[in-house]
């Protein structure tokens, strides 16, 4: 019978070539003629898993000969497409460029010359599926003149493996489109692309502050693009204040997303906004939400409005909320939520304590003691309360803990506050005898 070791070793050589990035170690340690055999292609597998993993585009110098340049990464894995197994997160830095001349006039001959046969390989010998016809020459000219972004964007079109996507300083450079794009044809029945679909595996998007948004005239949101993919689970972003209403159509998208965790900091997004948003993400899990002063869109951005929605599109399926409205926003980012009662499958609350008081009636008011126990849903295992500063006139407590232990908070197992917030007379005793454990972070 031949076995593996019958083959010759031209063709050992060939099948270690072959072999995918994540399992050539473990192959070639299956006996040590493979071993001997592949010694060099593991050398340039381990070379090739330092420079590819993590591509960063986010830093330009007018020198793309340097093996981590966009030009020079791109056509690298065009040159030879296993290169781009490896990719597994890329960095970008999404820039509005204005001096593209400037830019092309520090090219050298030689990396023109380059820049030439990396849009032919591209367009002509590799060809890219989702540009085509008259848009080719549109792309042609951006690389030409310099543009990370159509670089990056095409580098996108060749990546099966990746998993995380980060993009800084968000302006719509052609992303939103080109990842629709991708993702259409991928599912298409009548696809026809040869080889692993490119962001296929594509898990996390990542945008760090879109001032610029929304793009005037821009037919698609950067999350909408990329919540029509099937692998995407979750949404993360600083500086965020997105509408939400750039959908594709519904005839050519799926109605939902597989999306289980967003994840906005210092973030400005009202009810309305978050409502187009939640619909689409019918299995969301977790929320983690940090309010800032941005610009913004016109509605609701209170947290009692955040609150409203949520037990509207997400009541059945939140497990884990993050809250962070400050207690000194103003009267239309008011921070009071009230009761969380009817979120059913909360377990992981961290919530600013000042979210639960009410300070409508004046900042001047008598004494506030606030009672969490009616405030928290059944299914609550850890809540963690924290605050800027103390409030003198506010007194957290659990009343009644001991009687209502089993009705109202049966799973409740960890109480931290982040900051010395004022506790209620023998709360730490109280919640010590039903086996709650209550702590300082």
């Amino acid at each position: 019978m031949t076995t593996l070791l019958s083959l010759a070793n031209e063709t050992l050589l060939q099948i270690v070539e072959e072999t995918r990035p994540d399992s050539i170690h473990s192959f070639l340690r299956c006996c040590k003629r493979i071993w001997i055999l592949g010694t060099e292609a593991l050398e340039e597998h381990l070379q090739d898993l330092d420079r590819y993993e993590a591509p960063d585009f986010r830093l330009w110098t007018d020198k793309p000969e340097l093996d981590f340049h966009p030009y020079s990464c791109l056509y690298q894995v065009l040159l030879k497409p296993r290169r781009a197994l490896y990719v597994n997160r890329l960095f970008v830095l999404s820039l509005d460029f204005t001096l593209p001349e400037t830019r092309k006039t520090a090219f050298t001959e030689e990396i023109l010359i380059m820049i030439d046969n990396l849009c032919a390989l591209c367009f002509k010998i590799v060809g890219c599926p989702y540009i085509q016809g008259d848009e080719v020459d549109k792309w042609v000219e951006r690389i030409r003149h310099g543009d990370t972004n159509a670089v990056a964007c095409l580098f996108l079109t060749l990546l099966p493996n990746i998993k995380k996507l980060s993009i800084s300083d968000y302006s719509d450079q052609g992303y939103a489109d080109l990842i629709y794009e991708v993702s259409k044809a991928n599912q298409s029945p009548h696809r026809m692309i040869p080889g692993p679909l490119p962001l296929n595996n594509l898990h996390t998007i990542i945008i760090n502050d879109t001032k610029s948004m929304p793009q005037p005239g821009g037919k698609l949101g950067i999350y909408e693009a990329c919540m029509t993919l099937p692998s995407l689970r979750k949404l993360v972003g600083k500086h965020i204040n997105c509408g939400f209403d750039r959908w594709p159509s519904g005839e050519e998208s799926p109605l939902e997303s597989n999306v289980t965790d967003i994840i906005f900091y210092e973030s400005a997004i009202n009810t309305e906004s978050f409502a187009r948003l939640f619909t689409k993400s019918k299995s969301l899990r977790h929320l983690a939400y940090g309010v800032a002063r941005l610009p913004r869109i016109q509605g609701d951005y209170t947290a009692m409005g955040l609150k409203k929605c949520l037990e509207q599109h997400t009541a059945h399926t939140l497990t884990c909320l993050d809250l962070d409205f400050s207690p000194y926003a103003s009267h239309e980012y008011s921070p009071f939520i009230g009761s969380l009662r009817q979120l059913q499958r909360l377990e992981h609350l961290r919530i600013r304590g000042n979210m639960f008081v009410d300070y409508s009636s004046g900042h001047e008011a008598p004494h506030r003691l606030v009672d969490l126990l009616p405030l928290l849903p059944v299914s609550i295992k850890t809540l963690t309360l924290v605050a800027l500063t103390i409030d003198p006139s506010v007194t957290f407590t659990l009343n009644e803990i001991r009687k209502k232990r089993e009705e109202c908070l049966p799973n409740l197992t960890k109480l931290t506050w982040e900051s010395v917030l004022p506790l209620g007379e023998g709360l730490m005793d109280a919640c010590a005898s039903v086996g709650i454990d209550l702590a300082y972070a």
